[in-house]
């Protein structure tokens, strides 16, 4: 009995201690992200081959963000966005060719500590995330996203459950198992952020040439093992973007807007991933530029 009553002490002490901890620490459950301005010389990263859960996918996919030095960061040209936020606890609703990301984060233009914020993947690449905007976020803490349908995403709210239309963003209060509307009038969704995002430059011609390689759905041409000679005479001015064991190309055919994406296996069976299609090492130089402002990709060169 003696050392079933210190276990139970013991036990309530440490119940006494996380609670207390969380009292203190709003934001135990969020990652801390670091934000940094972009500059040409940014050692080069490698991409993971692989998405393991919900958190790196909004992290990677989304925030642009990579683990360097046991941190997560992110690199953007907007200098109001540096600095160190929270970012995390993510709703994923994944349709396929459609996804839309829910998730908590501290951005500059948050009105409470935490807002929700949102994204949405299509045509082969996320939109920026933006503030869901001040008929969802309140002055309080936002937190526990979580999707009952396609379209109706439930919160808490300062400890109040709420849920919202994503057509209509009717957001209504939950009590037990009655609604009460508490907006009938759609927010403006604002205060988008903007991390490492794609510099893509429109012109009044195809930067590319009109022979594309790419076929249907921007899926990339797989060439297997080819010997880079042959590879350099058939394809001049292309750009590497890197050789991976296991391309990504949930990543990599976000460049595909920026020309044609071939891949080889080189004599190590390693692939290789170049950007091709150019009719001169100038116009390879000017999508360069562009390929480098994208977080990962800062080492990327023209093949000589």
């Amino acid at each position: 009995m003696k050392r079933l009553a210190i276990l139970i002490s013991f036990y309530a002490l440490f119940l006494m201690n996380m609670n207390a901890q969380s009292s203190f620490n709003d934001y135990e459950f969020l990652q801390d992200i670091t934000f940094k301005l972009y500059n040409d010389n940014l050692a080069p990263y490698q991409l993971p081959e692989r998405s393991k859960s919900v958190e790196e996918s909004l992290l990677y996919d989304v925030i642009h963000a990579v683990w360097s030095e046991n941190k997560w960061v992110a690199y953007t040209l907007n200098k109001n966005l540096l600095g160190t936020y929270k970012v995390g606890s993510p709703a994923l609703l994944d349709k396929g060719d459609f996804k839309r990301v829910v998730f908590l984060a501290n951005f500059p233009g948050s009105r409470g500590g935490t807002d929700l914020y949102m994204a949405e993947y299509a045509n082969g690449a996320w939109s920026n995330p933006r503030n869901m905007g001040d008929g969802v976020n309140s002055s309080y803490n936002e937190s526990n996203p979580g999707f009952l349908d396609d379209n109706t995403l439930t919160f808490s709210s300062n400890g109040v459950i709420k849920k919202v239309d994503l057509n209509s963003f009717l957001v209504e209060t939950v009590n037990n198992n009655a609604t009460t509307a508490s907006n009938n009038t759609p927010p403006v969704i604002k205060n988008e952020v903007k991390p490492t995002a794609p510099v893509v430059v429109k012109t009044n011609s195809p930067v590319v040439s009109s022979n594309s390689i790419i076929t249907y759905n921007n899926q990339p041409l797989k060439l297997g093992v080819q010997d880079k000679e042959s590879m350099k005479a058939q394809y001049p001015n292309a750009i590497q973007l890197g050789v991976f064991s296991n391309p990504n190309w949930g990543i990599l055919k976000q460049f595909a807007t920026l020309g044609n994406l071939v891949s080889f296996q080189n004599s190590s069976g390693i692939n290789t991933v170049w950007l091709t299609g150019y009719d001169s090492m100038s116009q390879a130089n000017e999508v360069l530029g562009k390929v480098r402002s994208y977080s990962g990709f800062e080492k990327s060169f023209i093949v000589k």
